[in-house]
């Protein structure tokens, strides 16, 4: 646009009428060919950067969902409520003296049993992983096989709903997001060749057509003179 404004301003004073035919006419046609040549150009550009960027994206997208998954304390303590309940069904842990967290607000359980904390993990997981699908994917490059729920540490202890004071989601949320994040990285790498290639042909036809629309323009004027 600067550019654009600049050569008007010297078209019509003094120094553009004295070296360029200031009568040179483009045609609306002619012109809209240009103006998507440079729209091409500029798209192949940014695609050509956007490819050598992807593993940035993909460890970006990844930030802000583990950042999303530690803000959201509504979820943090739904998917807490729905773990009590799992564990209490389970019969393996003695939960007699923890507070509800539903009737009486209880944000604490003890996992102290290696299958208490297997159940943990694959709740915490499916929960993660259904709440990352409901967003898109990273790169759009679509969903992977949901991954086997992480490994995590059996040692008894005591968790609360923020991801922080529970290793089972922490461990949920780091192996999800890194399988979508790495599924995303893989098919850009996979259909690198065929992008580049893709990118470099529309380049090269968009400025081939920008460039017989004005020497089209150009060889008119000329022959009008």
């Amino acid at each position: 646009v600067v550019a654009a404004v600049l050569f008007g301003v010297l078209r019509s004073r003094v120094w553009v009428p004295l070296f360029i035919n200031g009568e040179y006419r483009q045609s609306a046609a002619s012109f809209c060919i240009g103006l998507g040549g440079g729209v091409v150009t500029a798209a192949a550009i940014i695609g050509a950067f956007t490819l050598s960027s992807a593993e940035r994206a993909a460890e970006g997208w990844r930030e802000r969902e583990r950042a999303n998954f530690s803000a959201d304390n509504q979820w943090q303590l739904e998917l807490f409520r729905r773990l009590f309940d799992e564990v209490r069904k389970s019969q393996r842990e003695d939960l007699s003296s923890i507070p509800d967290p539903v009737a009486n607000g209880g944000t604490q359980l003890p996992l102290t049993k290696p299958e208490s904390w297997k159940l943990a993990a694959q709740t915490c997981h499916e929960a993660v992983w259904s709440r990352l699908q409901m967003g898109r994917s990273p790169l759009a490059g679509g969903w992977p096989e949901q991954p086997a729920a992480p490994e995590v540490p059996v040692t008894p202890g005591m968790v609360s709903p923020h991801p922080s004071e529970n290793p089972a989601l922490f461990a949920a949320i780091e192996k999800d997001t890194l399988a979508a994040a790495s599924h995303a990285t893989e098919r850009v790498r996979k259909n690198e060749s065929g992008y580049r290639s893709a990118l470099i042909v529309a380049l090269l036809l968009a400025q081939l057509a920008s460039w017989i629309t004005i020497s089209v323009s150009a060889s008119r004027d000329i022959s009008a003179s």
